[in-house]
């Protein structure tokens, strides 16, 4: 995420030393900023407080002029680091005009300590809402398929075939109908 704005960093105008502290993950800030210079040396704790700081310091930047959108999918995956960051920024959060929107699975999420404590506690401390997404009912996947169907070959009873072949999942469902409408016929697919 950070890569991806840090063209639009140096418009937001950011303090130096918090340019200096996110150059440790963004090393081409330090191209973009010739004179800056690199971070005085800290113990990690005060590394990594700084670092955060900064990250969350310039997403709050970002999001003074307008409202911010952050979207983080599968953090399921995400590291300690990565969730102690999350945890700091979604703290924070509600006092600027960022929104972080953080996707998981919730039979990965399980199985990952890590993330489901994060989550228990931004929860437990208001910091988070949960917002389970239930799977599609076949009604659902009829009117996505009448939407998007139309010119399939084999299309007769192909609502409740993208059902039974998804389960309701919205991202089978999806690149299903994607790769069916792709080659222009379900019916050999959905066998």
């Amino acid at each position: 995420v950070l890569r991806f704005l840090e063209p639009v960093i140096a418009s937001v105008g950011i303090e130096a030393v918090w340019l200096s502290a996110l150059s440790v993950l963004l090393p081409n800030l330090r191209l973009r900023h010739p004179g800056l210079a690199a971070p005085p040396a800290l113990d990690p704790a005060h590394e990594r407080s700084r670092l955060f700081e900064a990250v969350a310091i310039v997403l709050e930047a970002l999001a003074r002029n307008r409202p911010l959108v952050l979207v983080l999918e599968d953090v399921h995956w995400a590291g300690p680091g990565t969730l102690e960051l999350l945890d700091f920024l979604a703290r924070r959060a509600p006092h600027s005009s960022l929104l972080i929107v953080m996707t998981f699975r919730e039979e990965e999420i399980a199985h990952g300590p890590r993330a489901r404590e994060a989550l228990r506690r931004l929860q437990r401390d208001d910091a988070a809402s949960l917002i389970a997404l239930r799977r599609l009912t076949p009604a659902d996947v009829g009117e996505l398929v009448d939407a998007t169907c139309h010119e399939l070959n084999g299309v007769g009873d192909l609502a409740d075939r993208f059902f039974a072949h998804s389960e309701g999942n919205p991202l089978i469902l999806t690149q299903t109908i994607r790769y069916c409408i792709e080659i222009g016929d379900a019916g050999g697919v959905l066998t």
